[in-house]
């Protein structure tokens, strides 16, 4: 095992045996800069149990950019079992609104949302993920952005083409 994987486990280890919740989750939070996939699964794993504080932990991590291909991952802890029903998300849908409005723009492979390490799959995954959470937590707050990305979704074929993406829409719509 490398060394820094080796210190990101000890430092998983020791964040977990920490009985202070507050202090558990700011310790497994900063974890998900690691960019060690399975440091970052574990602490996701664990941070999905730990309440709202671990939702509201994570979620200034969707504002960095750095970190999109663990975004989808991050949002699924929040909608698994945080409660955190005063999270907002519409700046993840508002930043997906702009990349989409070029990309939709653009010719993609046809294959393209199996195309993982390419950047549409990561906002794909991130979009999707972010409209599961919103349905999870019953974020009404976030609707407006889901209306506003809604306009957007009819008329980009490659997005339109998703059938899970237009379900998940027209589900959080009715």
């Amino acid at each position: 095992m490398e060394e820094g994987n080796a210190s990101s486990w000890a430092t998983f280890d020791g964040a977990v045996a920490n009985p202070n919740q507050i202090e558990r989750v700011a310790d497994l939070t900063r974890l998900v800069r690691s960019g060690d996939g399975v440091v970052v699964r574990s602490v996701l794993t664990k941070l999905s149990g730990d309440g709202p504080e671990a939702a509201h932990a994570l979620r200034p991590l969707l504002d960095d950019d750095s970190l999109i291909m663990a975004h989808f991952e991050i949002l699924d802890a929040i909608a698994a079992r945080t409660g955190a029903h005063d999270i907002r998300l519409t700046s993840v849908i508002v930043r997906e609104k702009t990349y989409w409005e070029q990309t939709c723009q653009e010719r993609l492979d046809d294959n393209w949302v199996r195309s993982y390490g390419q950047p549409p799959v990561y906002h794909y995954l991130r979009l999707v993920s972010a409209f599961k959470a919103i349905r999870a937590l019953g974020l009404q707050g976030d609707l407006p952005a889901v209306i506003n990305f809604n306009e957007l979704l009819r008329h980009c074929q490659a997005l339109s083409e998703q059938n899970e993406l237009t379900e998940l829409t027209a589900d959080l719509l009715r």
